[in-house]
């Protein structure tokens, strides 16, 4: 089966990891809008091919000035395609599968990995055309609650919405030693209590919380012990990497790149706190915390907003704090360093839970068995 995937632009890898496990019979091409971004092999990581994994393929096509993906680079993509897929809800984007679907045999899907209604509501008549493309799509994919009803509340058919949990690879992370590397480029020992964010590297994200948390726990005194590790790609690096230097925080903070796969074991190896402080936007409320679920599974408790979907997919795997509050993140991590011990339910809960709801193979199950019957319908 050939899937195609059309994206604005780059997906998370996370997300793309899970189609990996479809089989090798499935092959994957996803096509993004060429950006500088988009190009960047340092963002789009997957692991190493296997014989039982399906094939993914990146494509970088021409866009229009609004950065959305040229019609005609799209269909000529189309033409051998089982299933076109797009990573986005946007007019724009529905309009393109809806001729795509008039033209070809081939199926359509939209993947909405948003939780939130956008601020500024479609006009009338835009509201209309959006109801018409509804019904011409032939289903709409998510993997969140919040998600499903933000669907429905845009009066998306509920027989056209198909909730699949997201997955993660277990075995990538489950047991791993720690990363001997990082911990001396870092100077990082067995004594040291290791705070990690994987995230993209932007304002709403909670970067900056880190960083004030950071600056508490200097503050208070209470930095010789801790380490804080931020990795991640994005707009905010050099002002972070600027902020750490000007508030005299590089002696305990560090701010890296996204690891490459083979190096996340290792790096979550080193975890004793993973840190999600997310900070909800008027379009955006954290939908989809797939590194914090990677992080879950390697038994590193979480310490995470009460925003979006993190409630659901954690549980009792860490514990949740208001966003926009780094003294509250702050306090965690000086509380949970001083008694690491206070760790190890949640740690142990957290292994749980993504085992057991968030098992890469057991999405990519459903997702196979999803596109089967899409096929067969």
């Amino acid at each position: 089966m050939r899937i195609c995937f059309i994206s604005r632009s780059l997906p998370e890898p996370l997300i793309l990891n899970q189609y990996l496990h479809l089989g090798p019979d499935f092959e994957i091409e996803v096509l993004v809008a060429a950006s500088p971004e988009s190009s960047s092999r340092e963002i789009f990581a997957l692991p190493d091919k296997e014989p039982s994994h399906a094939s993914i393929k990146l494509r970088h096509l021409a866009a229009n000035r609004d950065g959305d993906l040229k019609r005609k680079e799209v269909l000529q993509y189309a033409t051998s395609a089982d299933v076109i897929q797009s990573l986005d809800g946007s007019l724009h984007m529905m309009n393109l599968l809806s001729e795509i679907r008039e033209k070809y045999a081939c199926r359509t899907v939209v993947n909405v990995l948003t939780n939130c209604v956008p601020c500024e509501p479609l006009e009338a008549e835009e509201k209309e055309r959006a109801r018409a493309l509804y019904q011409q799509i032939h289903a709409f994919l998510v993997h969140s609650r919040g998600a499903r009803r933000f669907l429905l509340m845009s009066d998306v058919p509920e027989a056209k919405v198909h909730l699949i949990p997201p997955g993660v690879e277990s075995s990538v992370v489950e047991g791993k030693e720690p990363d001997p590397s990082v911990a001396r480029a870092l100077g990082i020992t067995e004594s040291h209590f290791v705070v990690v964010a994987w995230c993209p590297l932007r304002w709403e994200s909670g970067v900056y919380e880190i960083l004030g948390a950071a600056k508490e726990i200097l503050r208070w005194g209470k930095q010789d012990r801790i380490r804080i590790l931020v990795f991640g790609i994005g707009p905010e690096r050099e002002s972070l990497r600027k902020w750490i230097r000007t508030e005299n925080l590089g002696s305990f903070v560090a701010v890296g790149s996204d690891p490459h796969p083979s190096r996340v074991g290792g790096i979550l190896g080193l975890t004793d706190l993973f840190v999600v402080p997310s900070i909800p936007t008027r379009e955006w409320s954290e939908p989809l915390p797939m590194r914090m679920l990677l992080a879950m599974a390697a038994g590193v408790p979480v310490v995470a907003s009460h925003i979006g979907e993190i409630p659901d997919f954690l549980s009792n795997g860490g514990i949740l704090i208001p966003p926009r509050q780094h003294y509250d993140l702050a306090d965690a991590i000086v509380r949970f360093s001083e008694n690491p011990g206070n760790l190890l339910p949640y740690s142990r809960a957290a292994k749980a839970r993504a085992k057991d709801q968030f098992d890469v193979k057991q999405t990519a199950i459903r997702l196979r068995r999803f596109y089967e019957e899409l096929l067969e319908a």
